[in-house]
């Protein structure tokens, strides 16, 4: 059986909400479904935590061409490029101030509410992959396509089976 894989359930309705960050924008854009965002919630304490990653365009010190790294890393940070990497739908803008841009706010693009990802921010704390990280995905969706696609399993068994699998990883890693 081929996994169905999380973020299916959610752009096919078998799942009403799900917690993606802003890299599964172009693909929930491809499919045909309505969709937008909201900030996550505050827990009990009051406290509010968004998981934090980011990917960045740097070079090095000692590069042979500084002047044209310089001028790449620049363009990054201009409005034409926000413009084409919201587009794309993958990545925040590196600079608040360009948040702020028609280029960003474009409201024919989904997600309509995209500056509930920008309020997130200040509540955003960088959250470190444990040893075997993909071991895990790939192993919760695997028992997750039992519970929801083949309904071969109750919640209580999928749970239960999860926690078997990522105990075995964590203790393999």
């Amino acid at each position: 059986m081929k996994q169905f894989g999380g973020s299916q359930f959610f752009m096919t309705g078998k799942v009403a909400m799900a917690h993606y960050g802003r890299y599964m924008v172009p693909a929930f854009r491809k499919a045909n479904f309505d969709w937008d965002v909201q900030e996550q919630p505050f827990g009990p304490s009051g406290k509010r935590g968004v998981p934090f990653g980011l990917a960045a365009i740097s070079a090095a010190k000692n590069t042979e061409y500084p002047k044209a790294a310089y001028k790449f890393i620049k363009y990054f940070s201009s409005p034409k490029a926000v413009a084409v990497l919201n587009e794309l739908g993958s990545s925040m803008p590196v600079l608040k101030s360009l948040t702020e841009k028609p280029e960003f706010k474009n409201p024919e693009l989904a997600p309509q509410n995209q500056q509930a990802m920008i309020a997130e921010i200040k509540y955003s704390h960088l959250i470190p992959s444990p040893p075997g990280n993909s071991e895990i995905i790939n192993a919760s969706t695997s028992v997750l396509d039992k519970l929801l696609v083949t309904n071969d399993l109750t919640p209580q068994e999928a749970a239960d089976e999860i926690a078997k699998q990522i105990d075995n990883i964590l203790k393999n890693n």
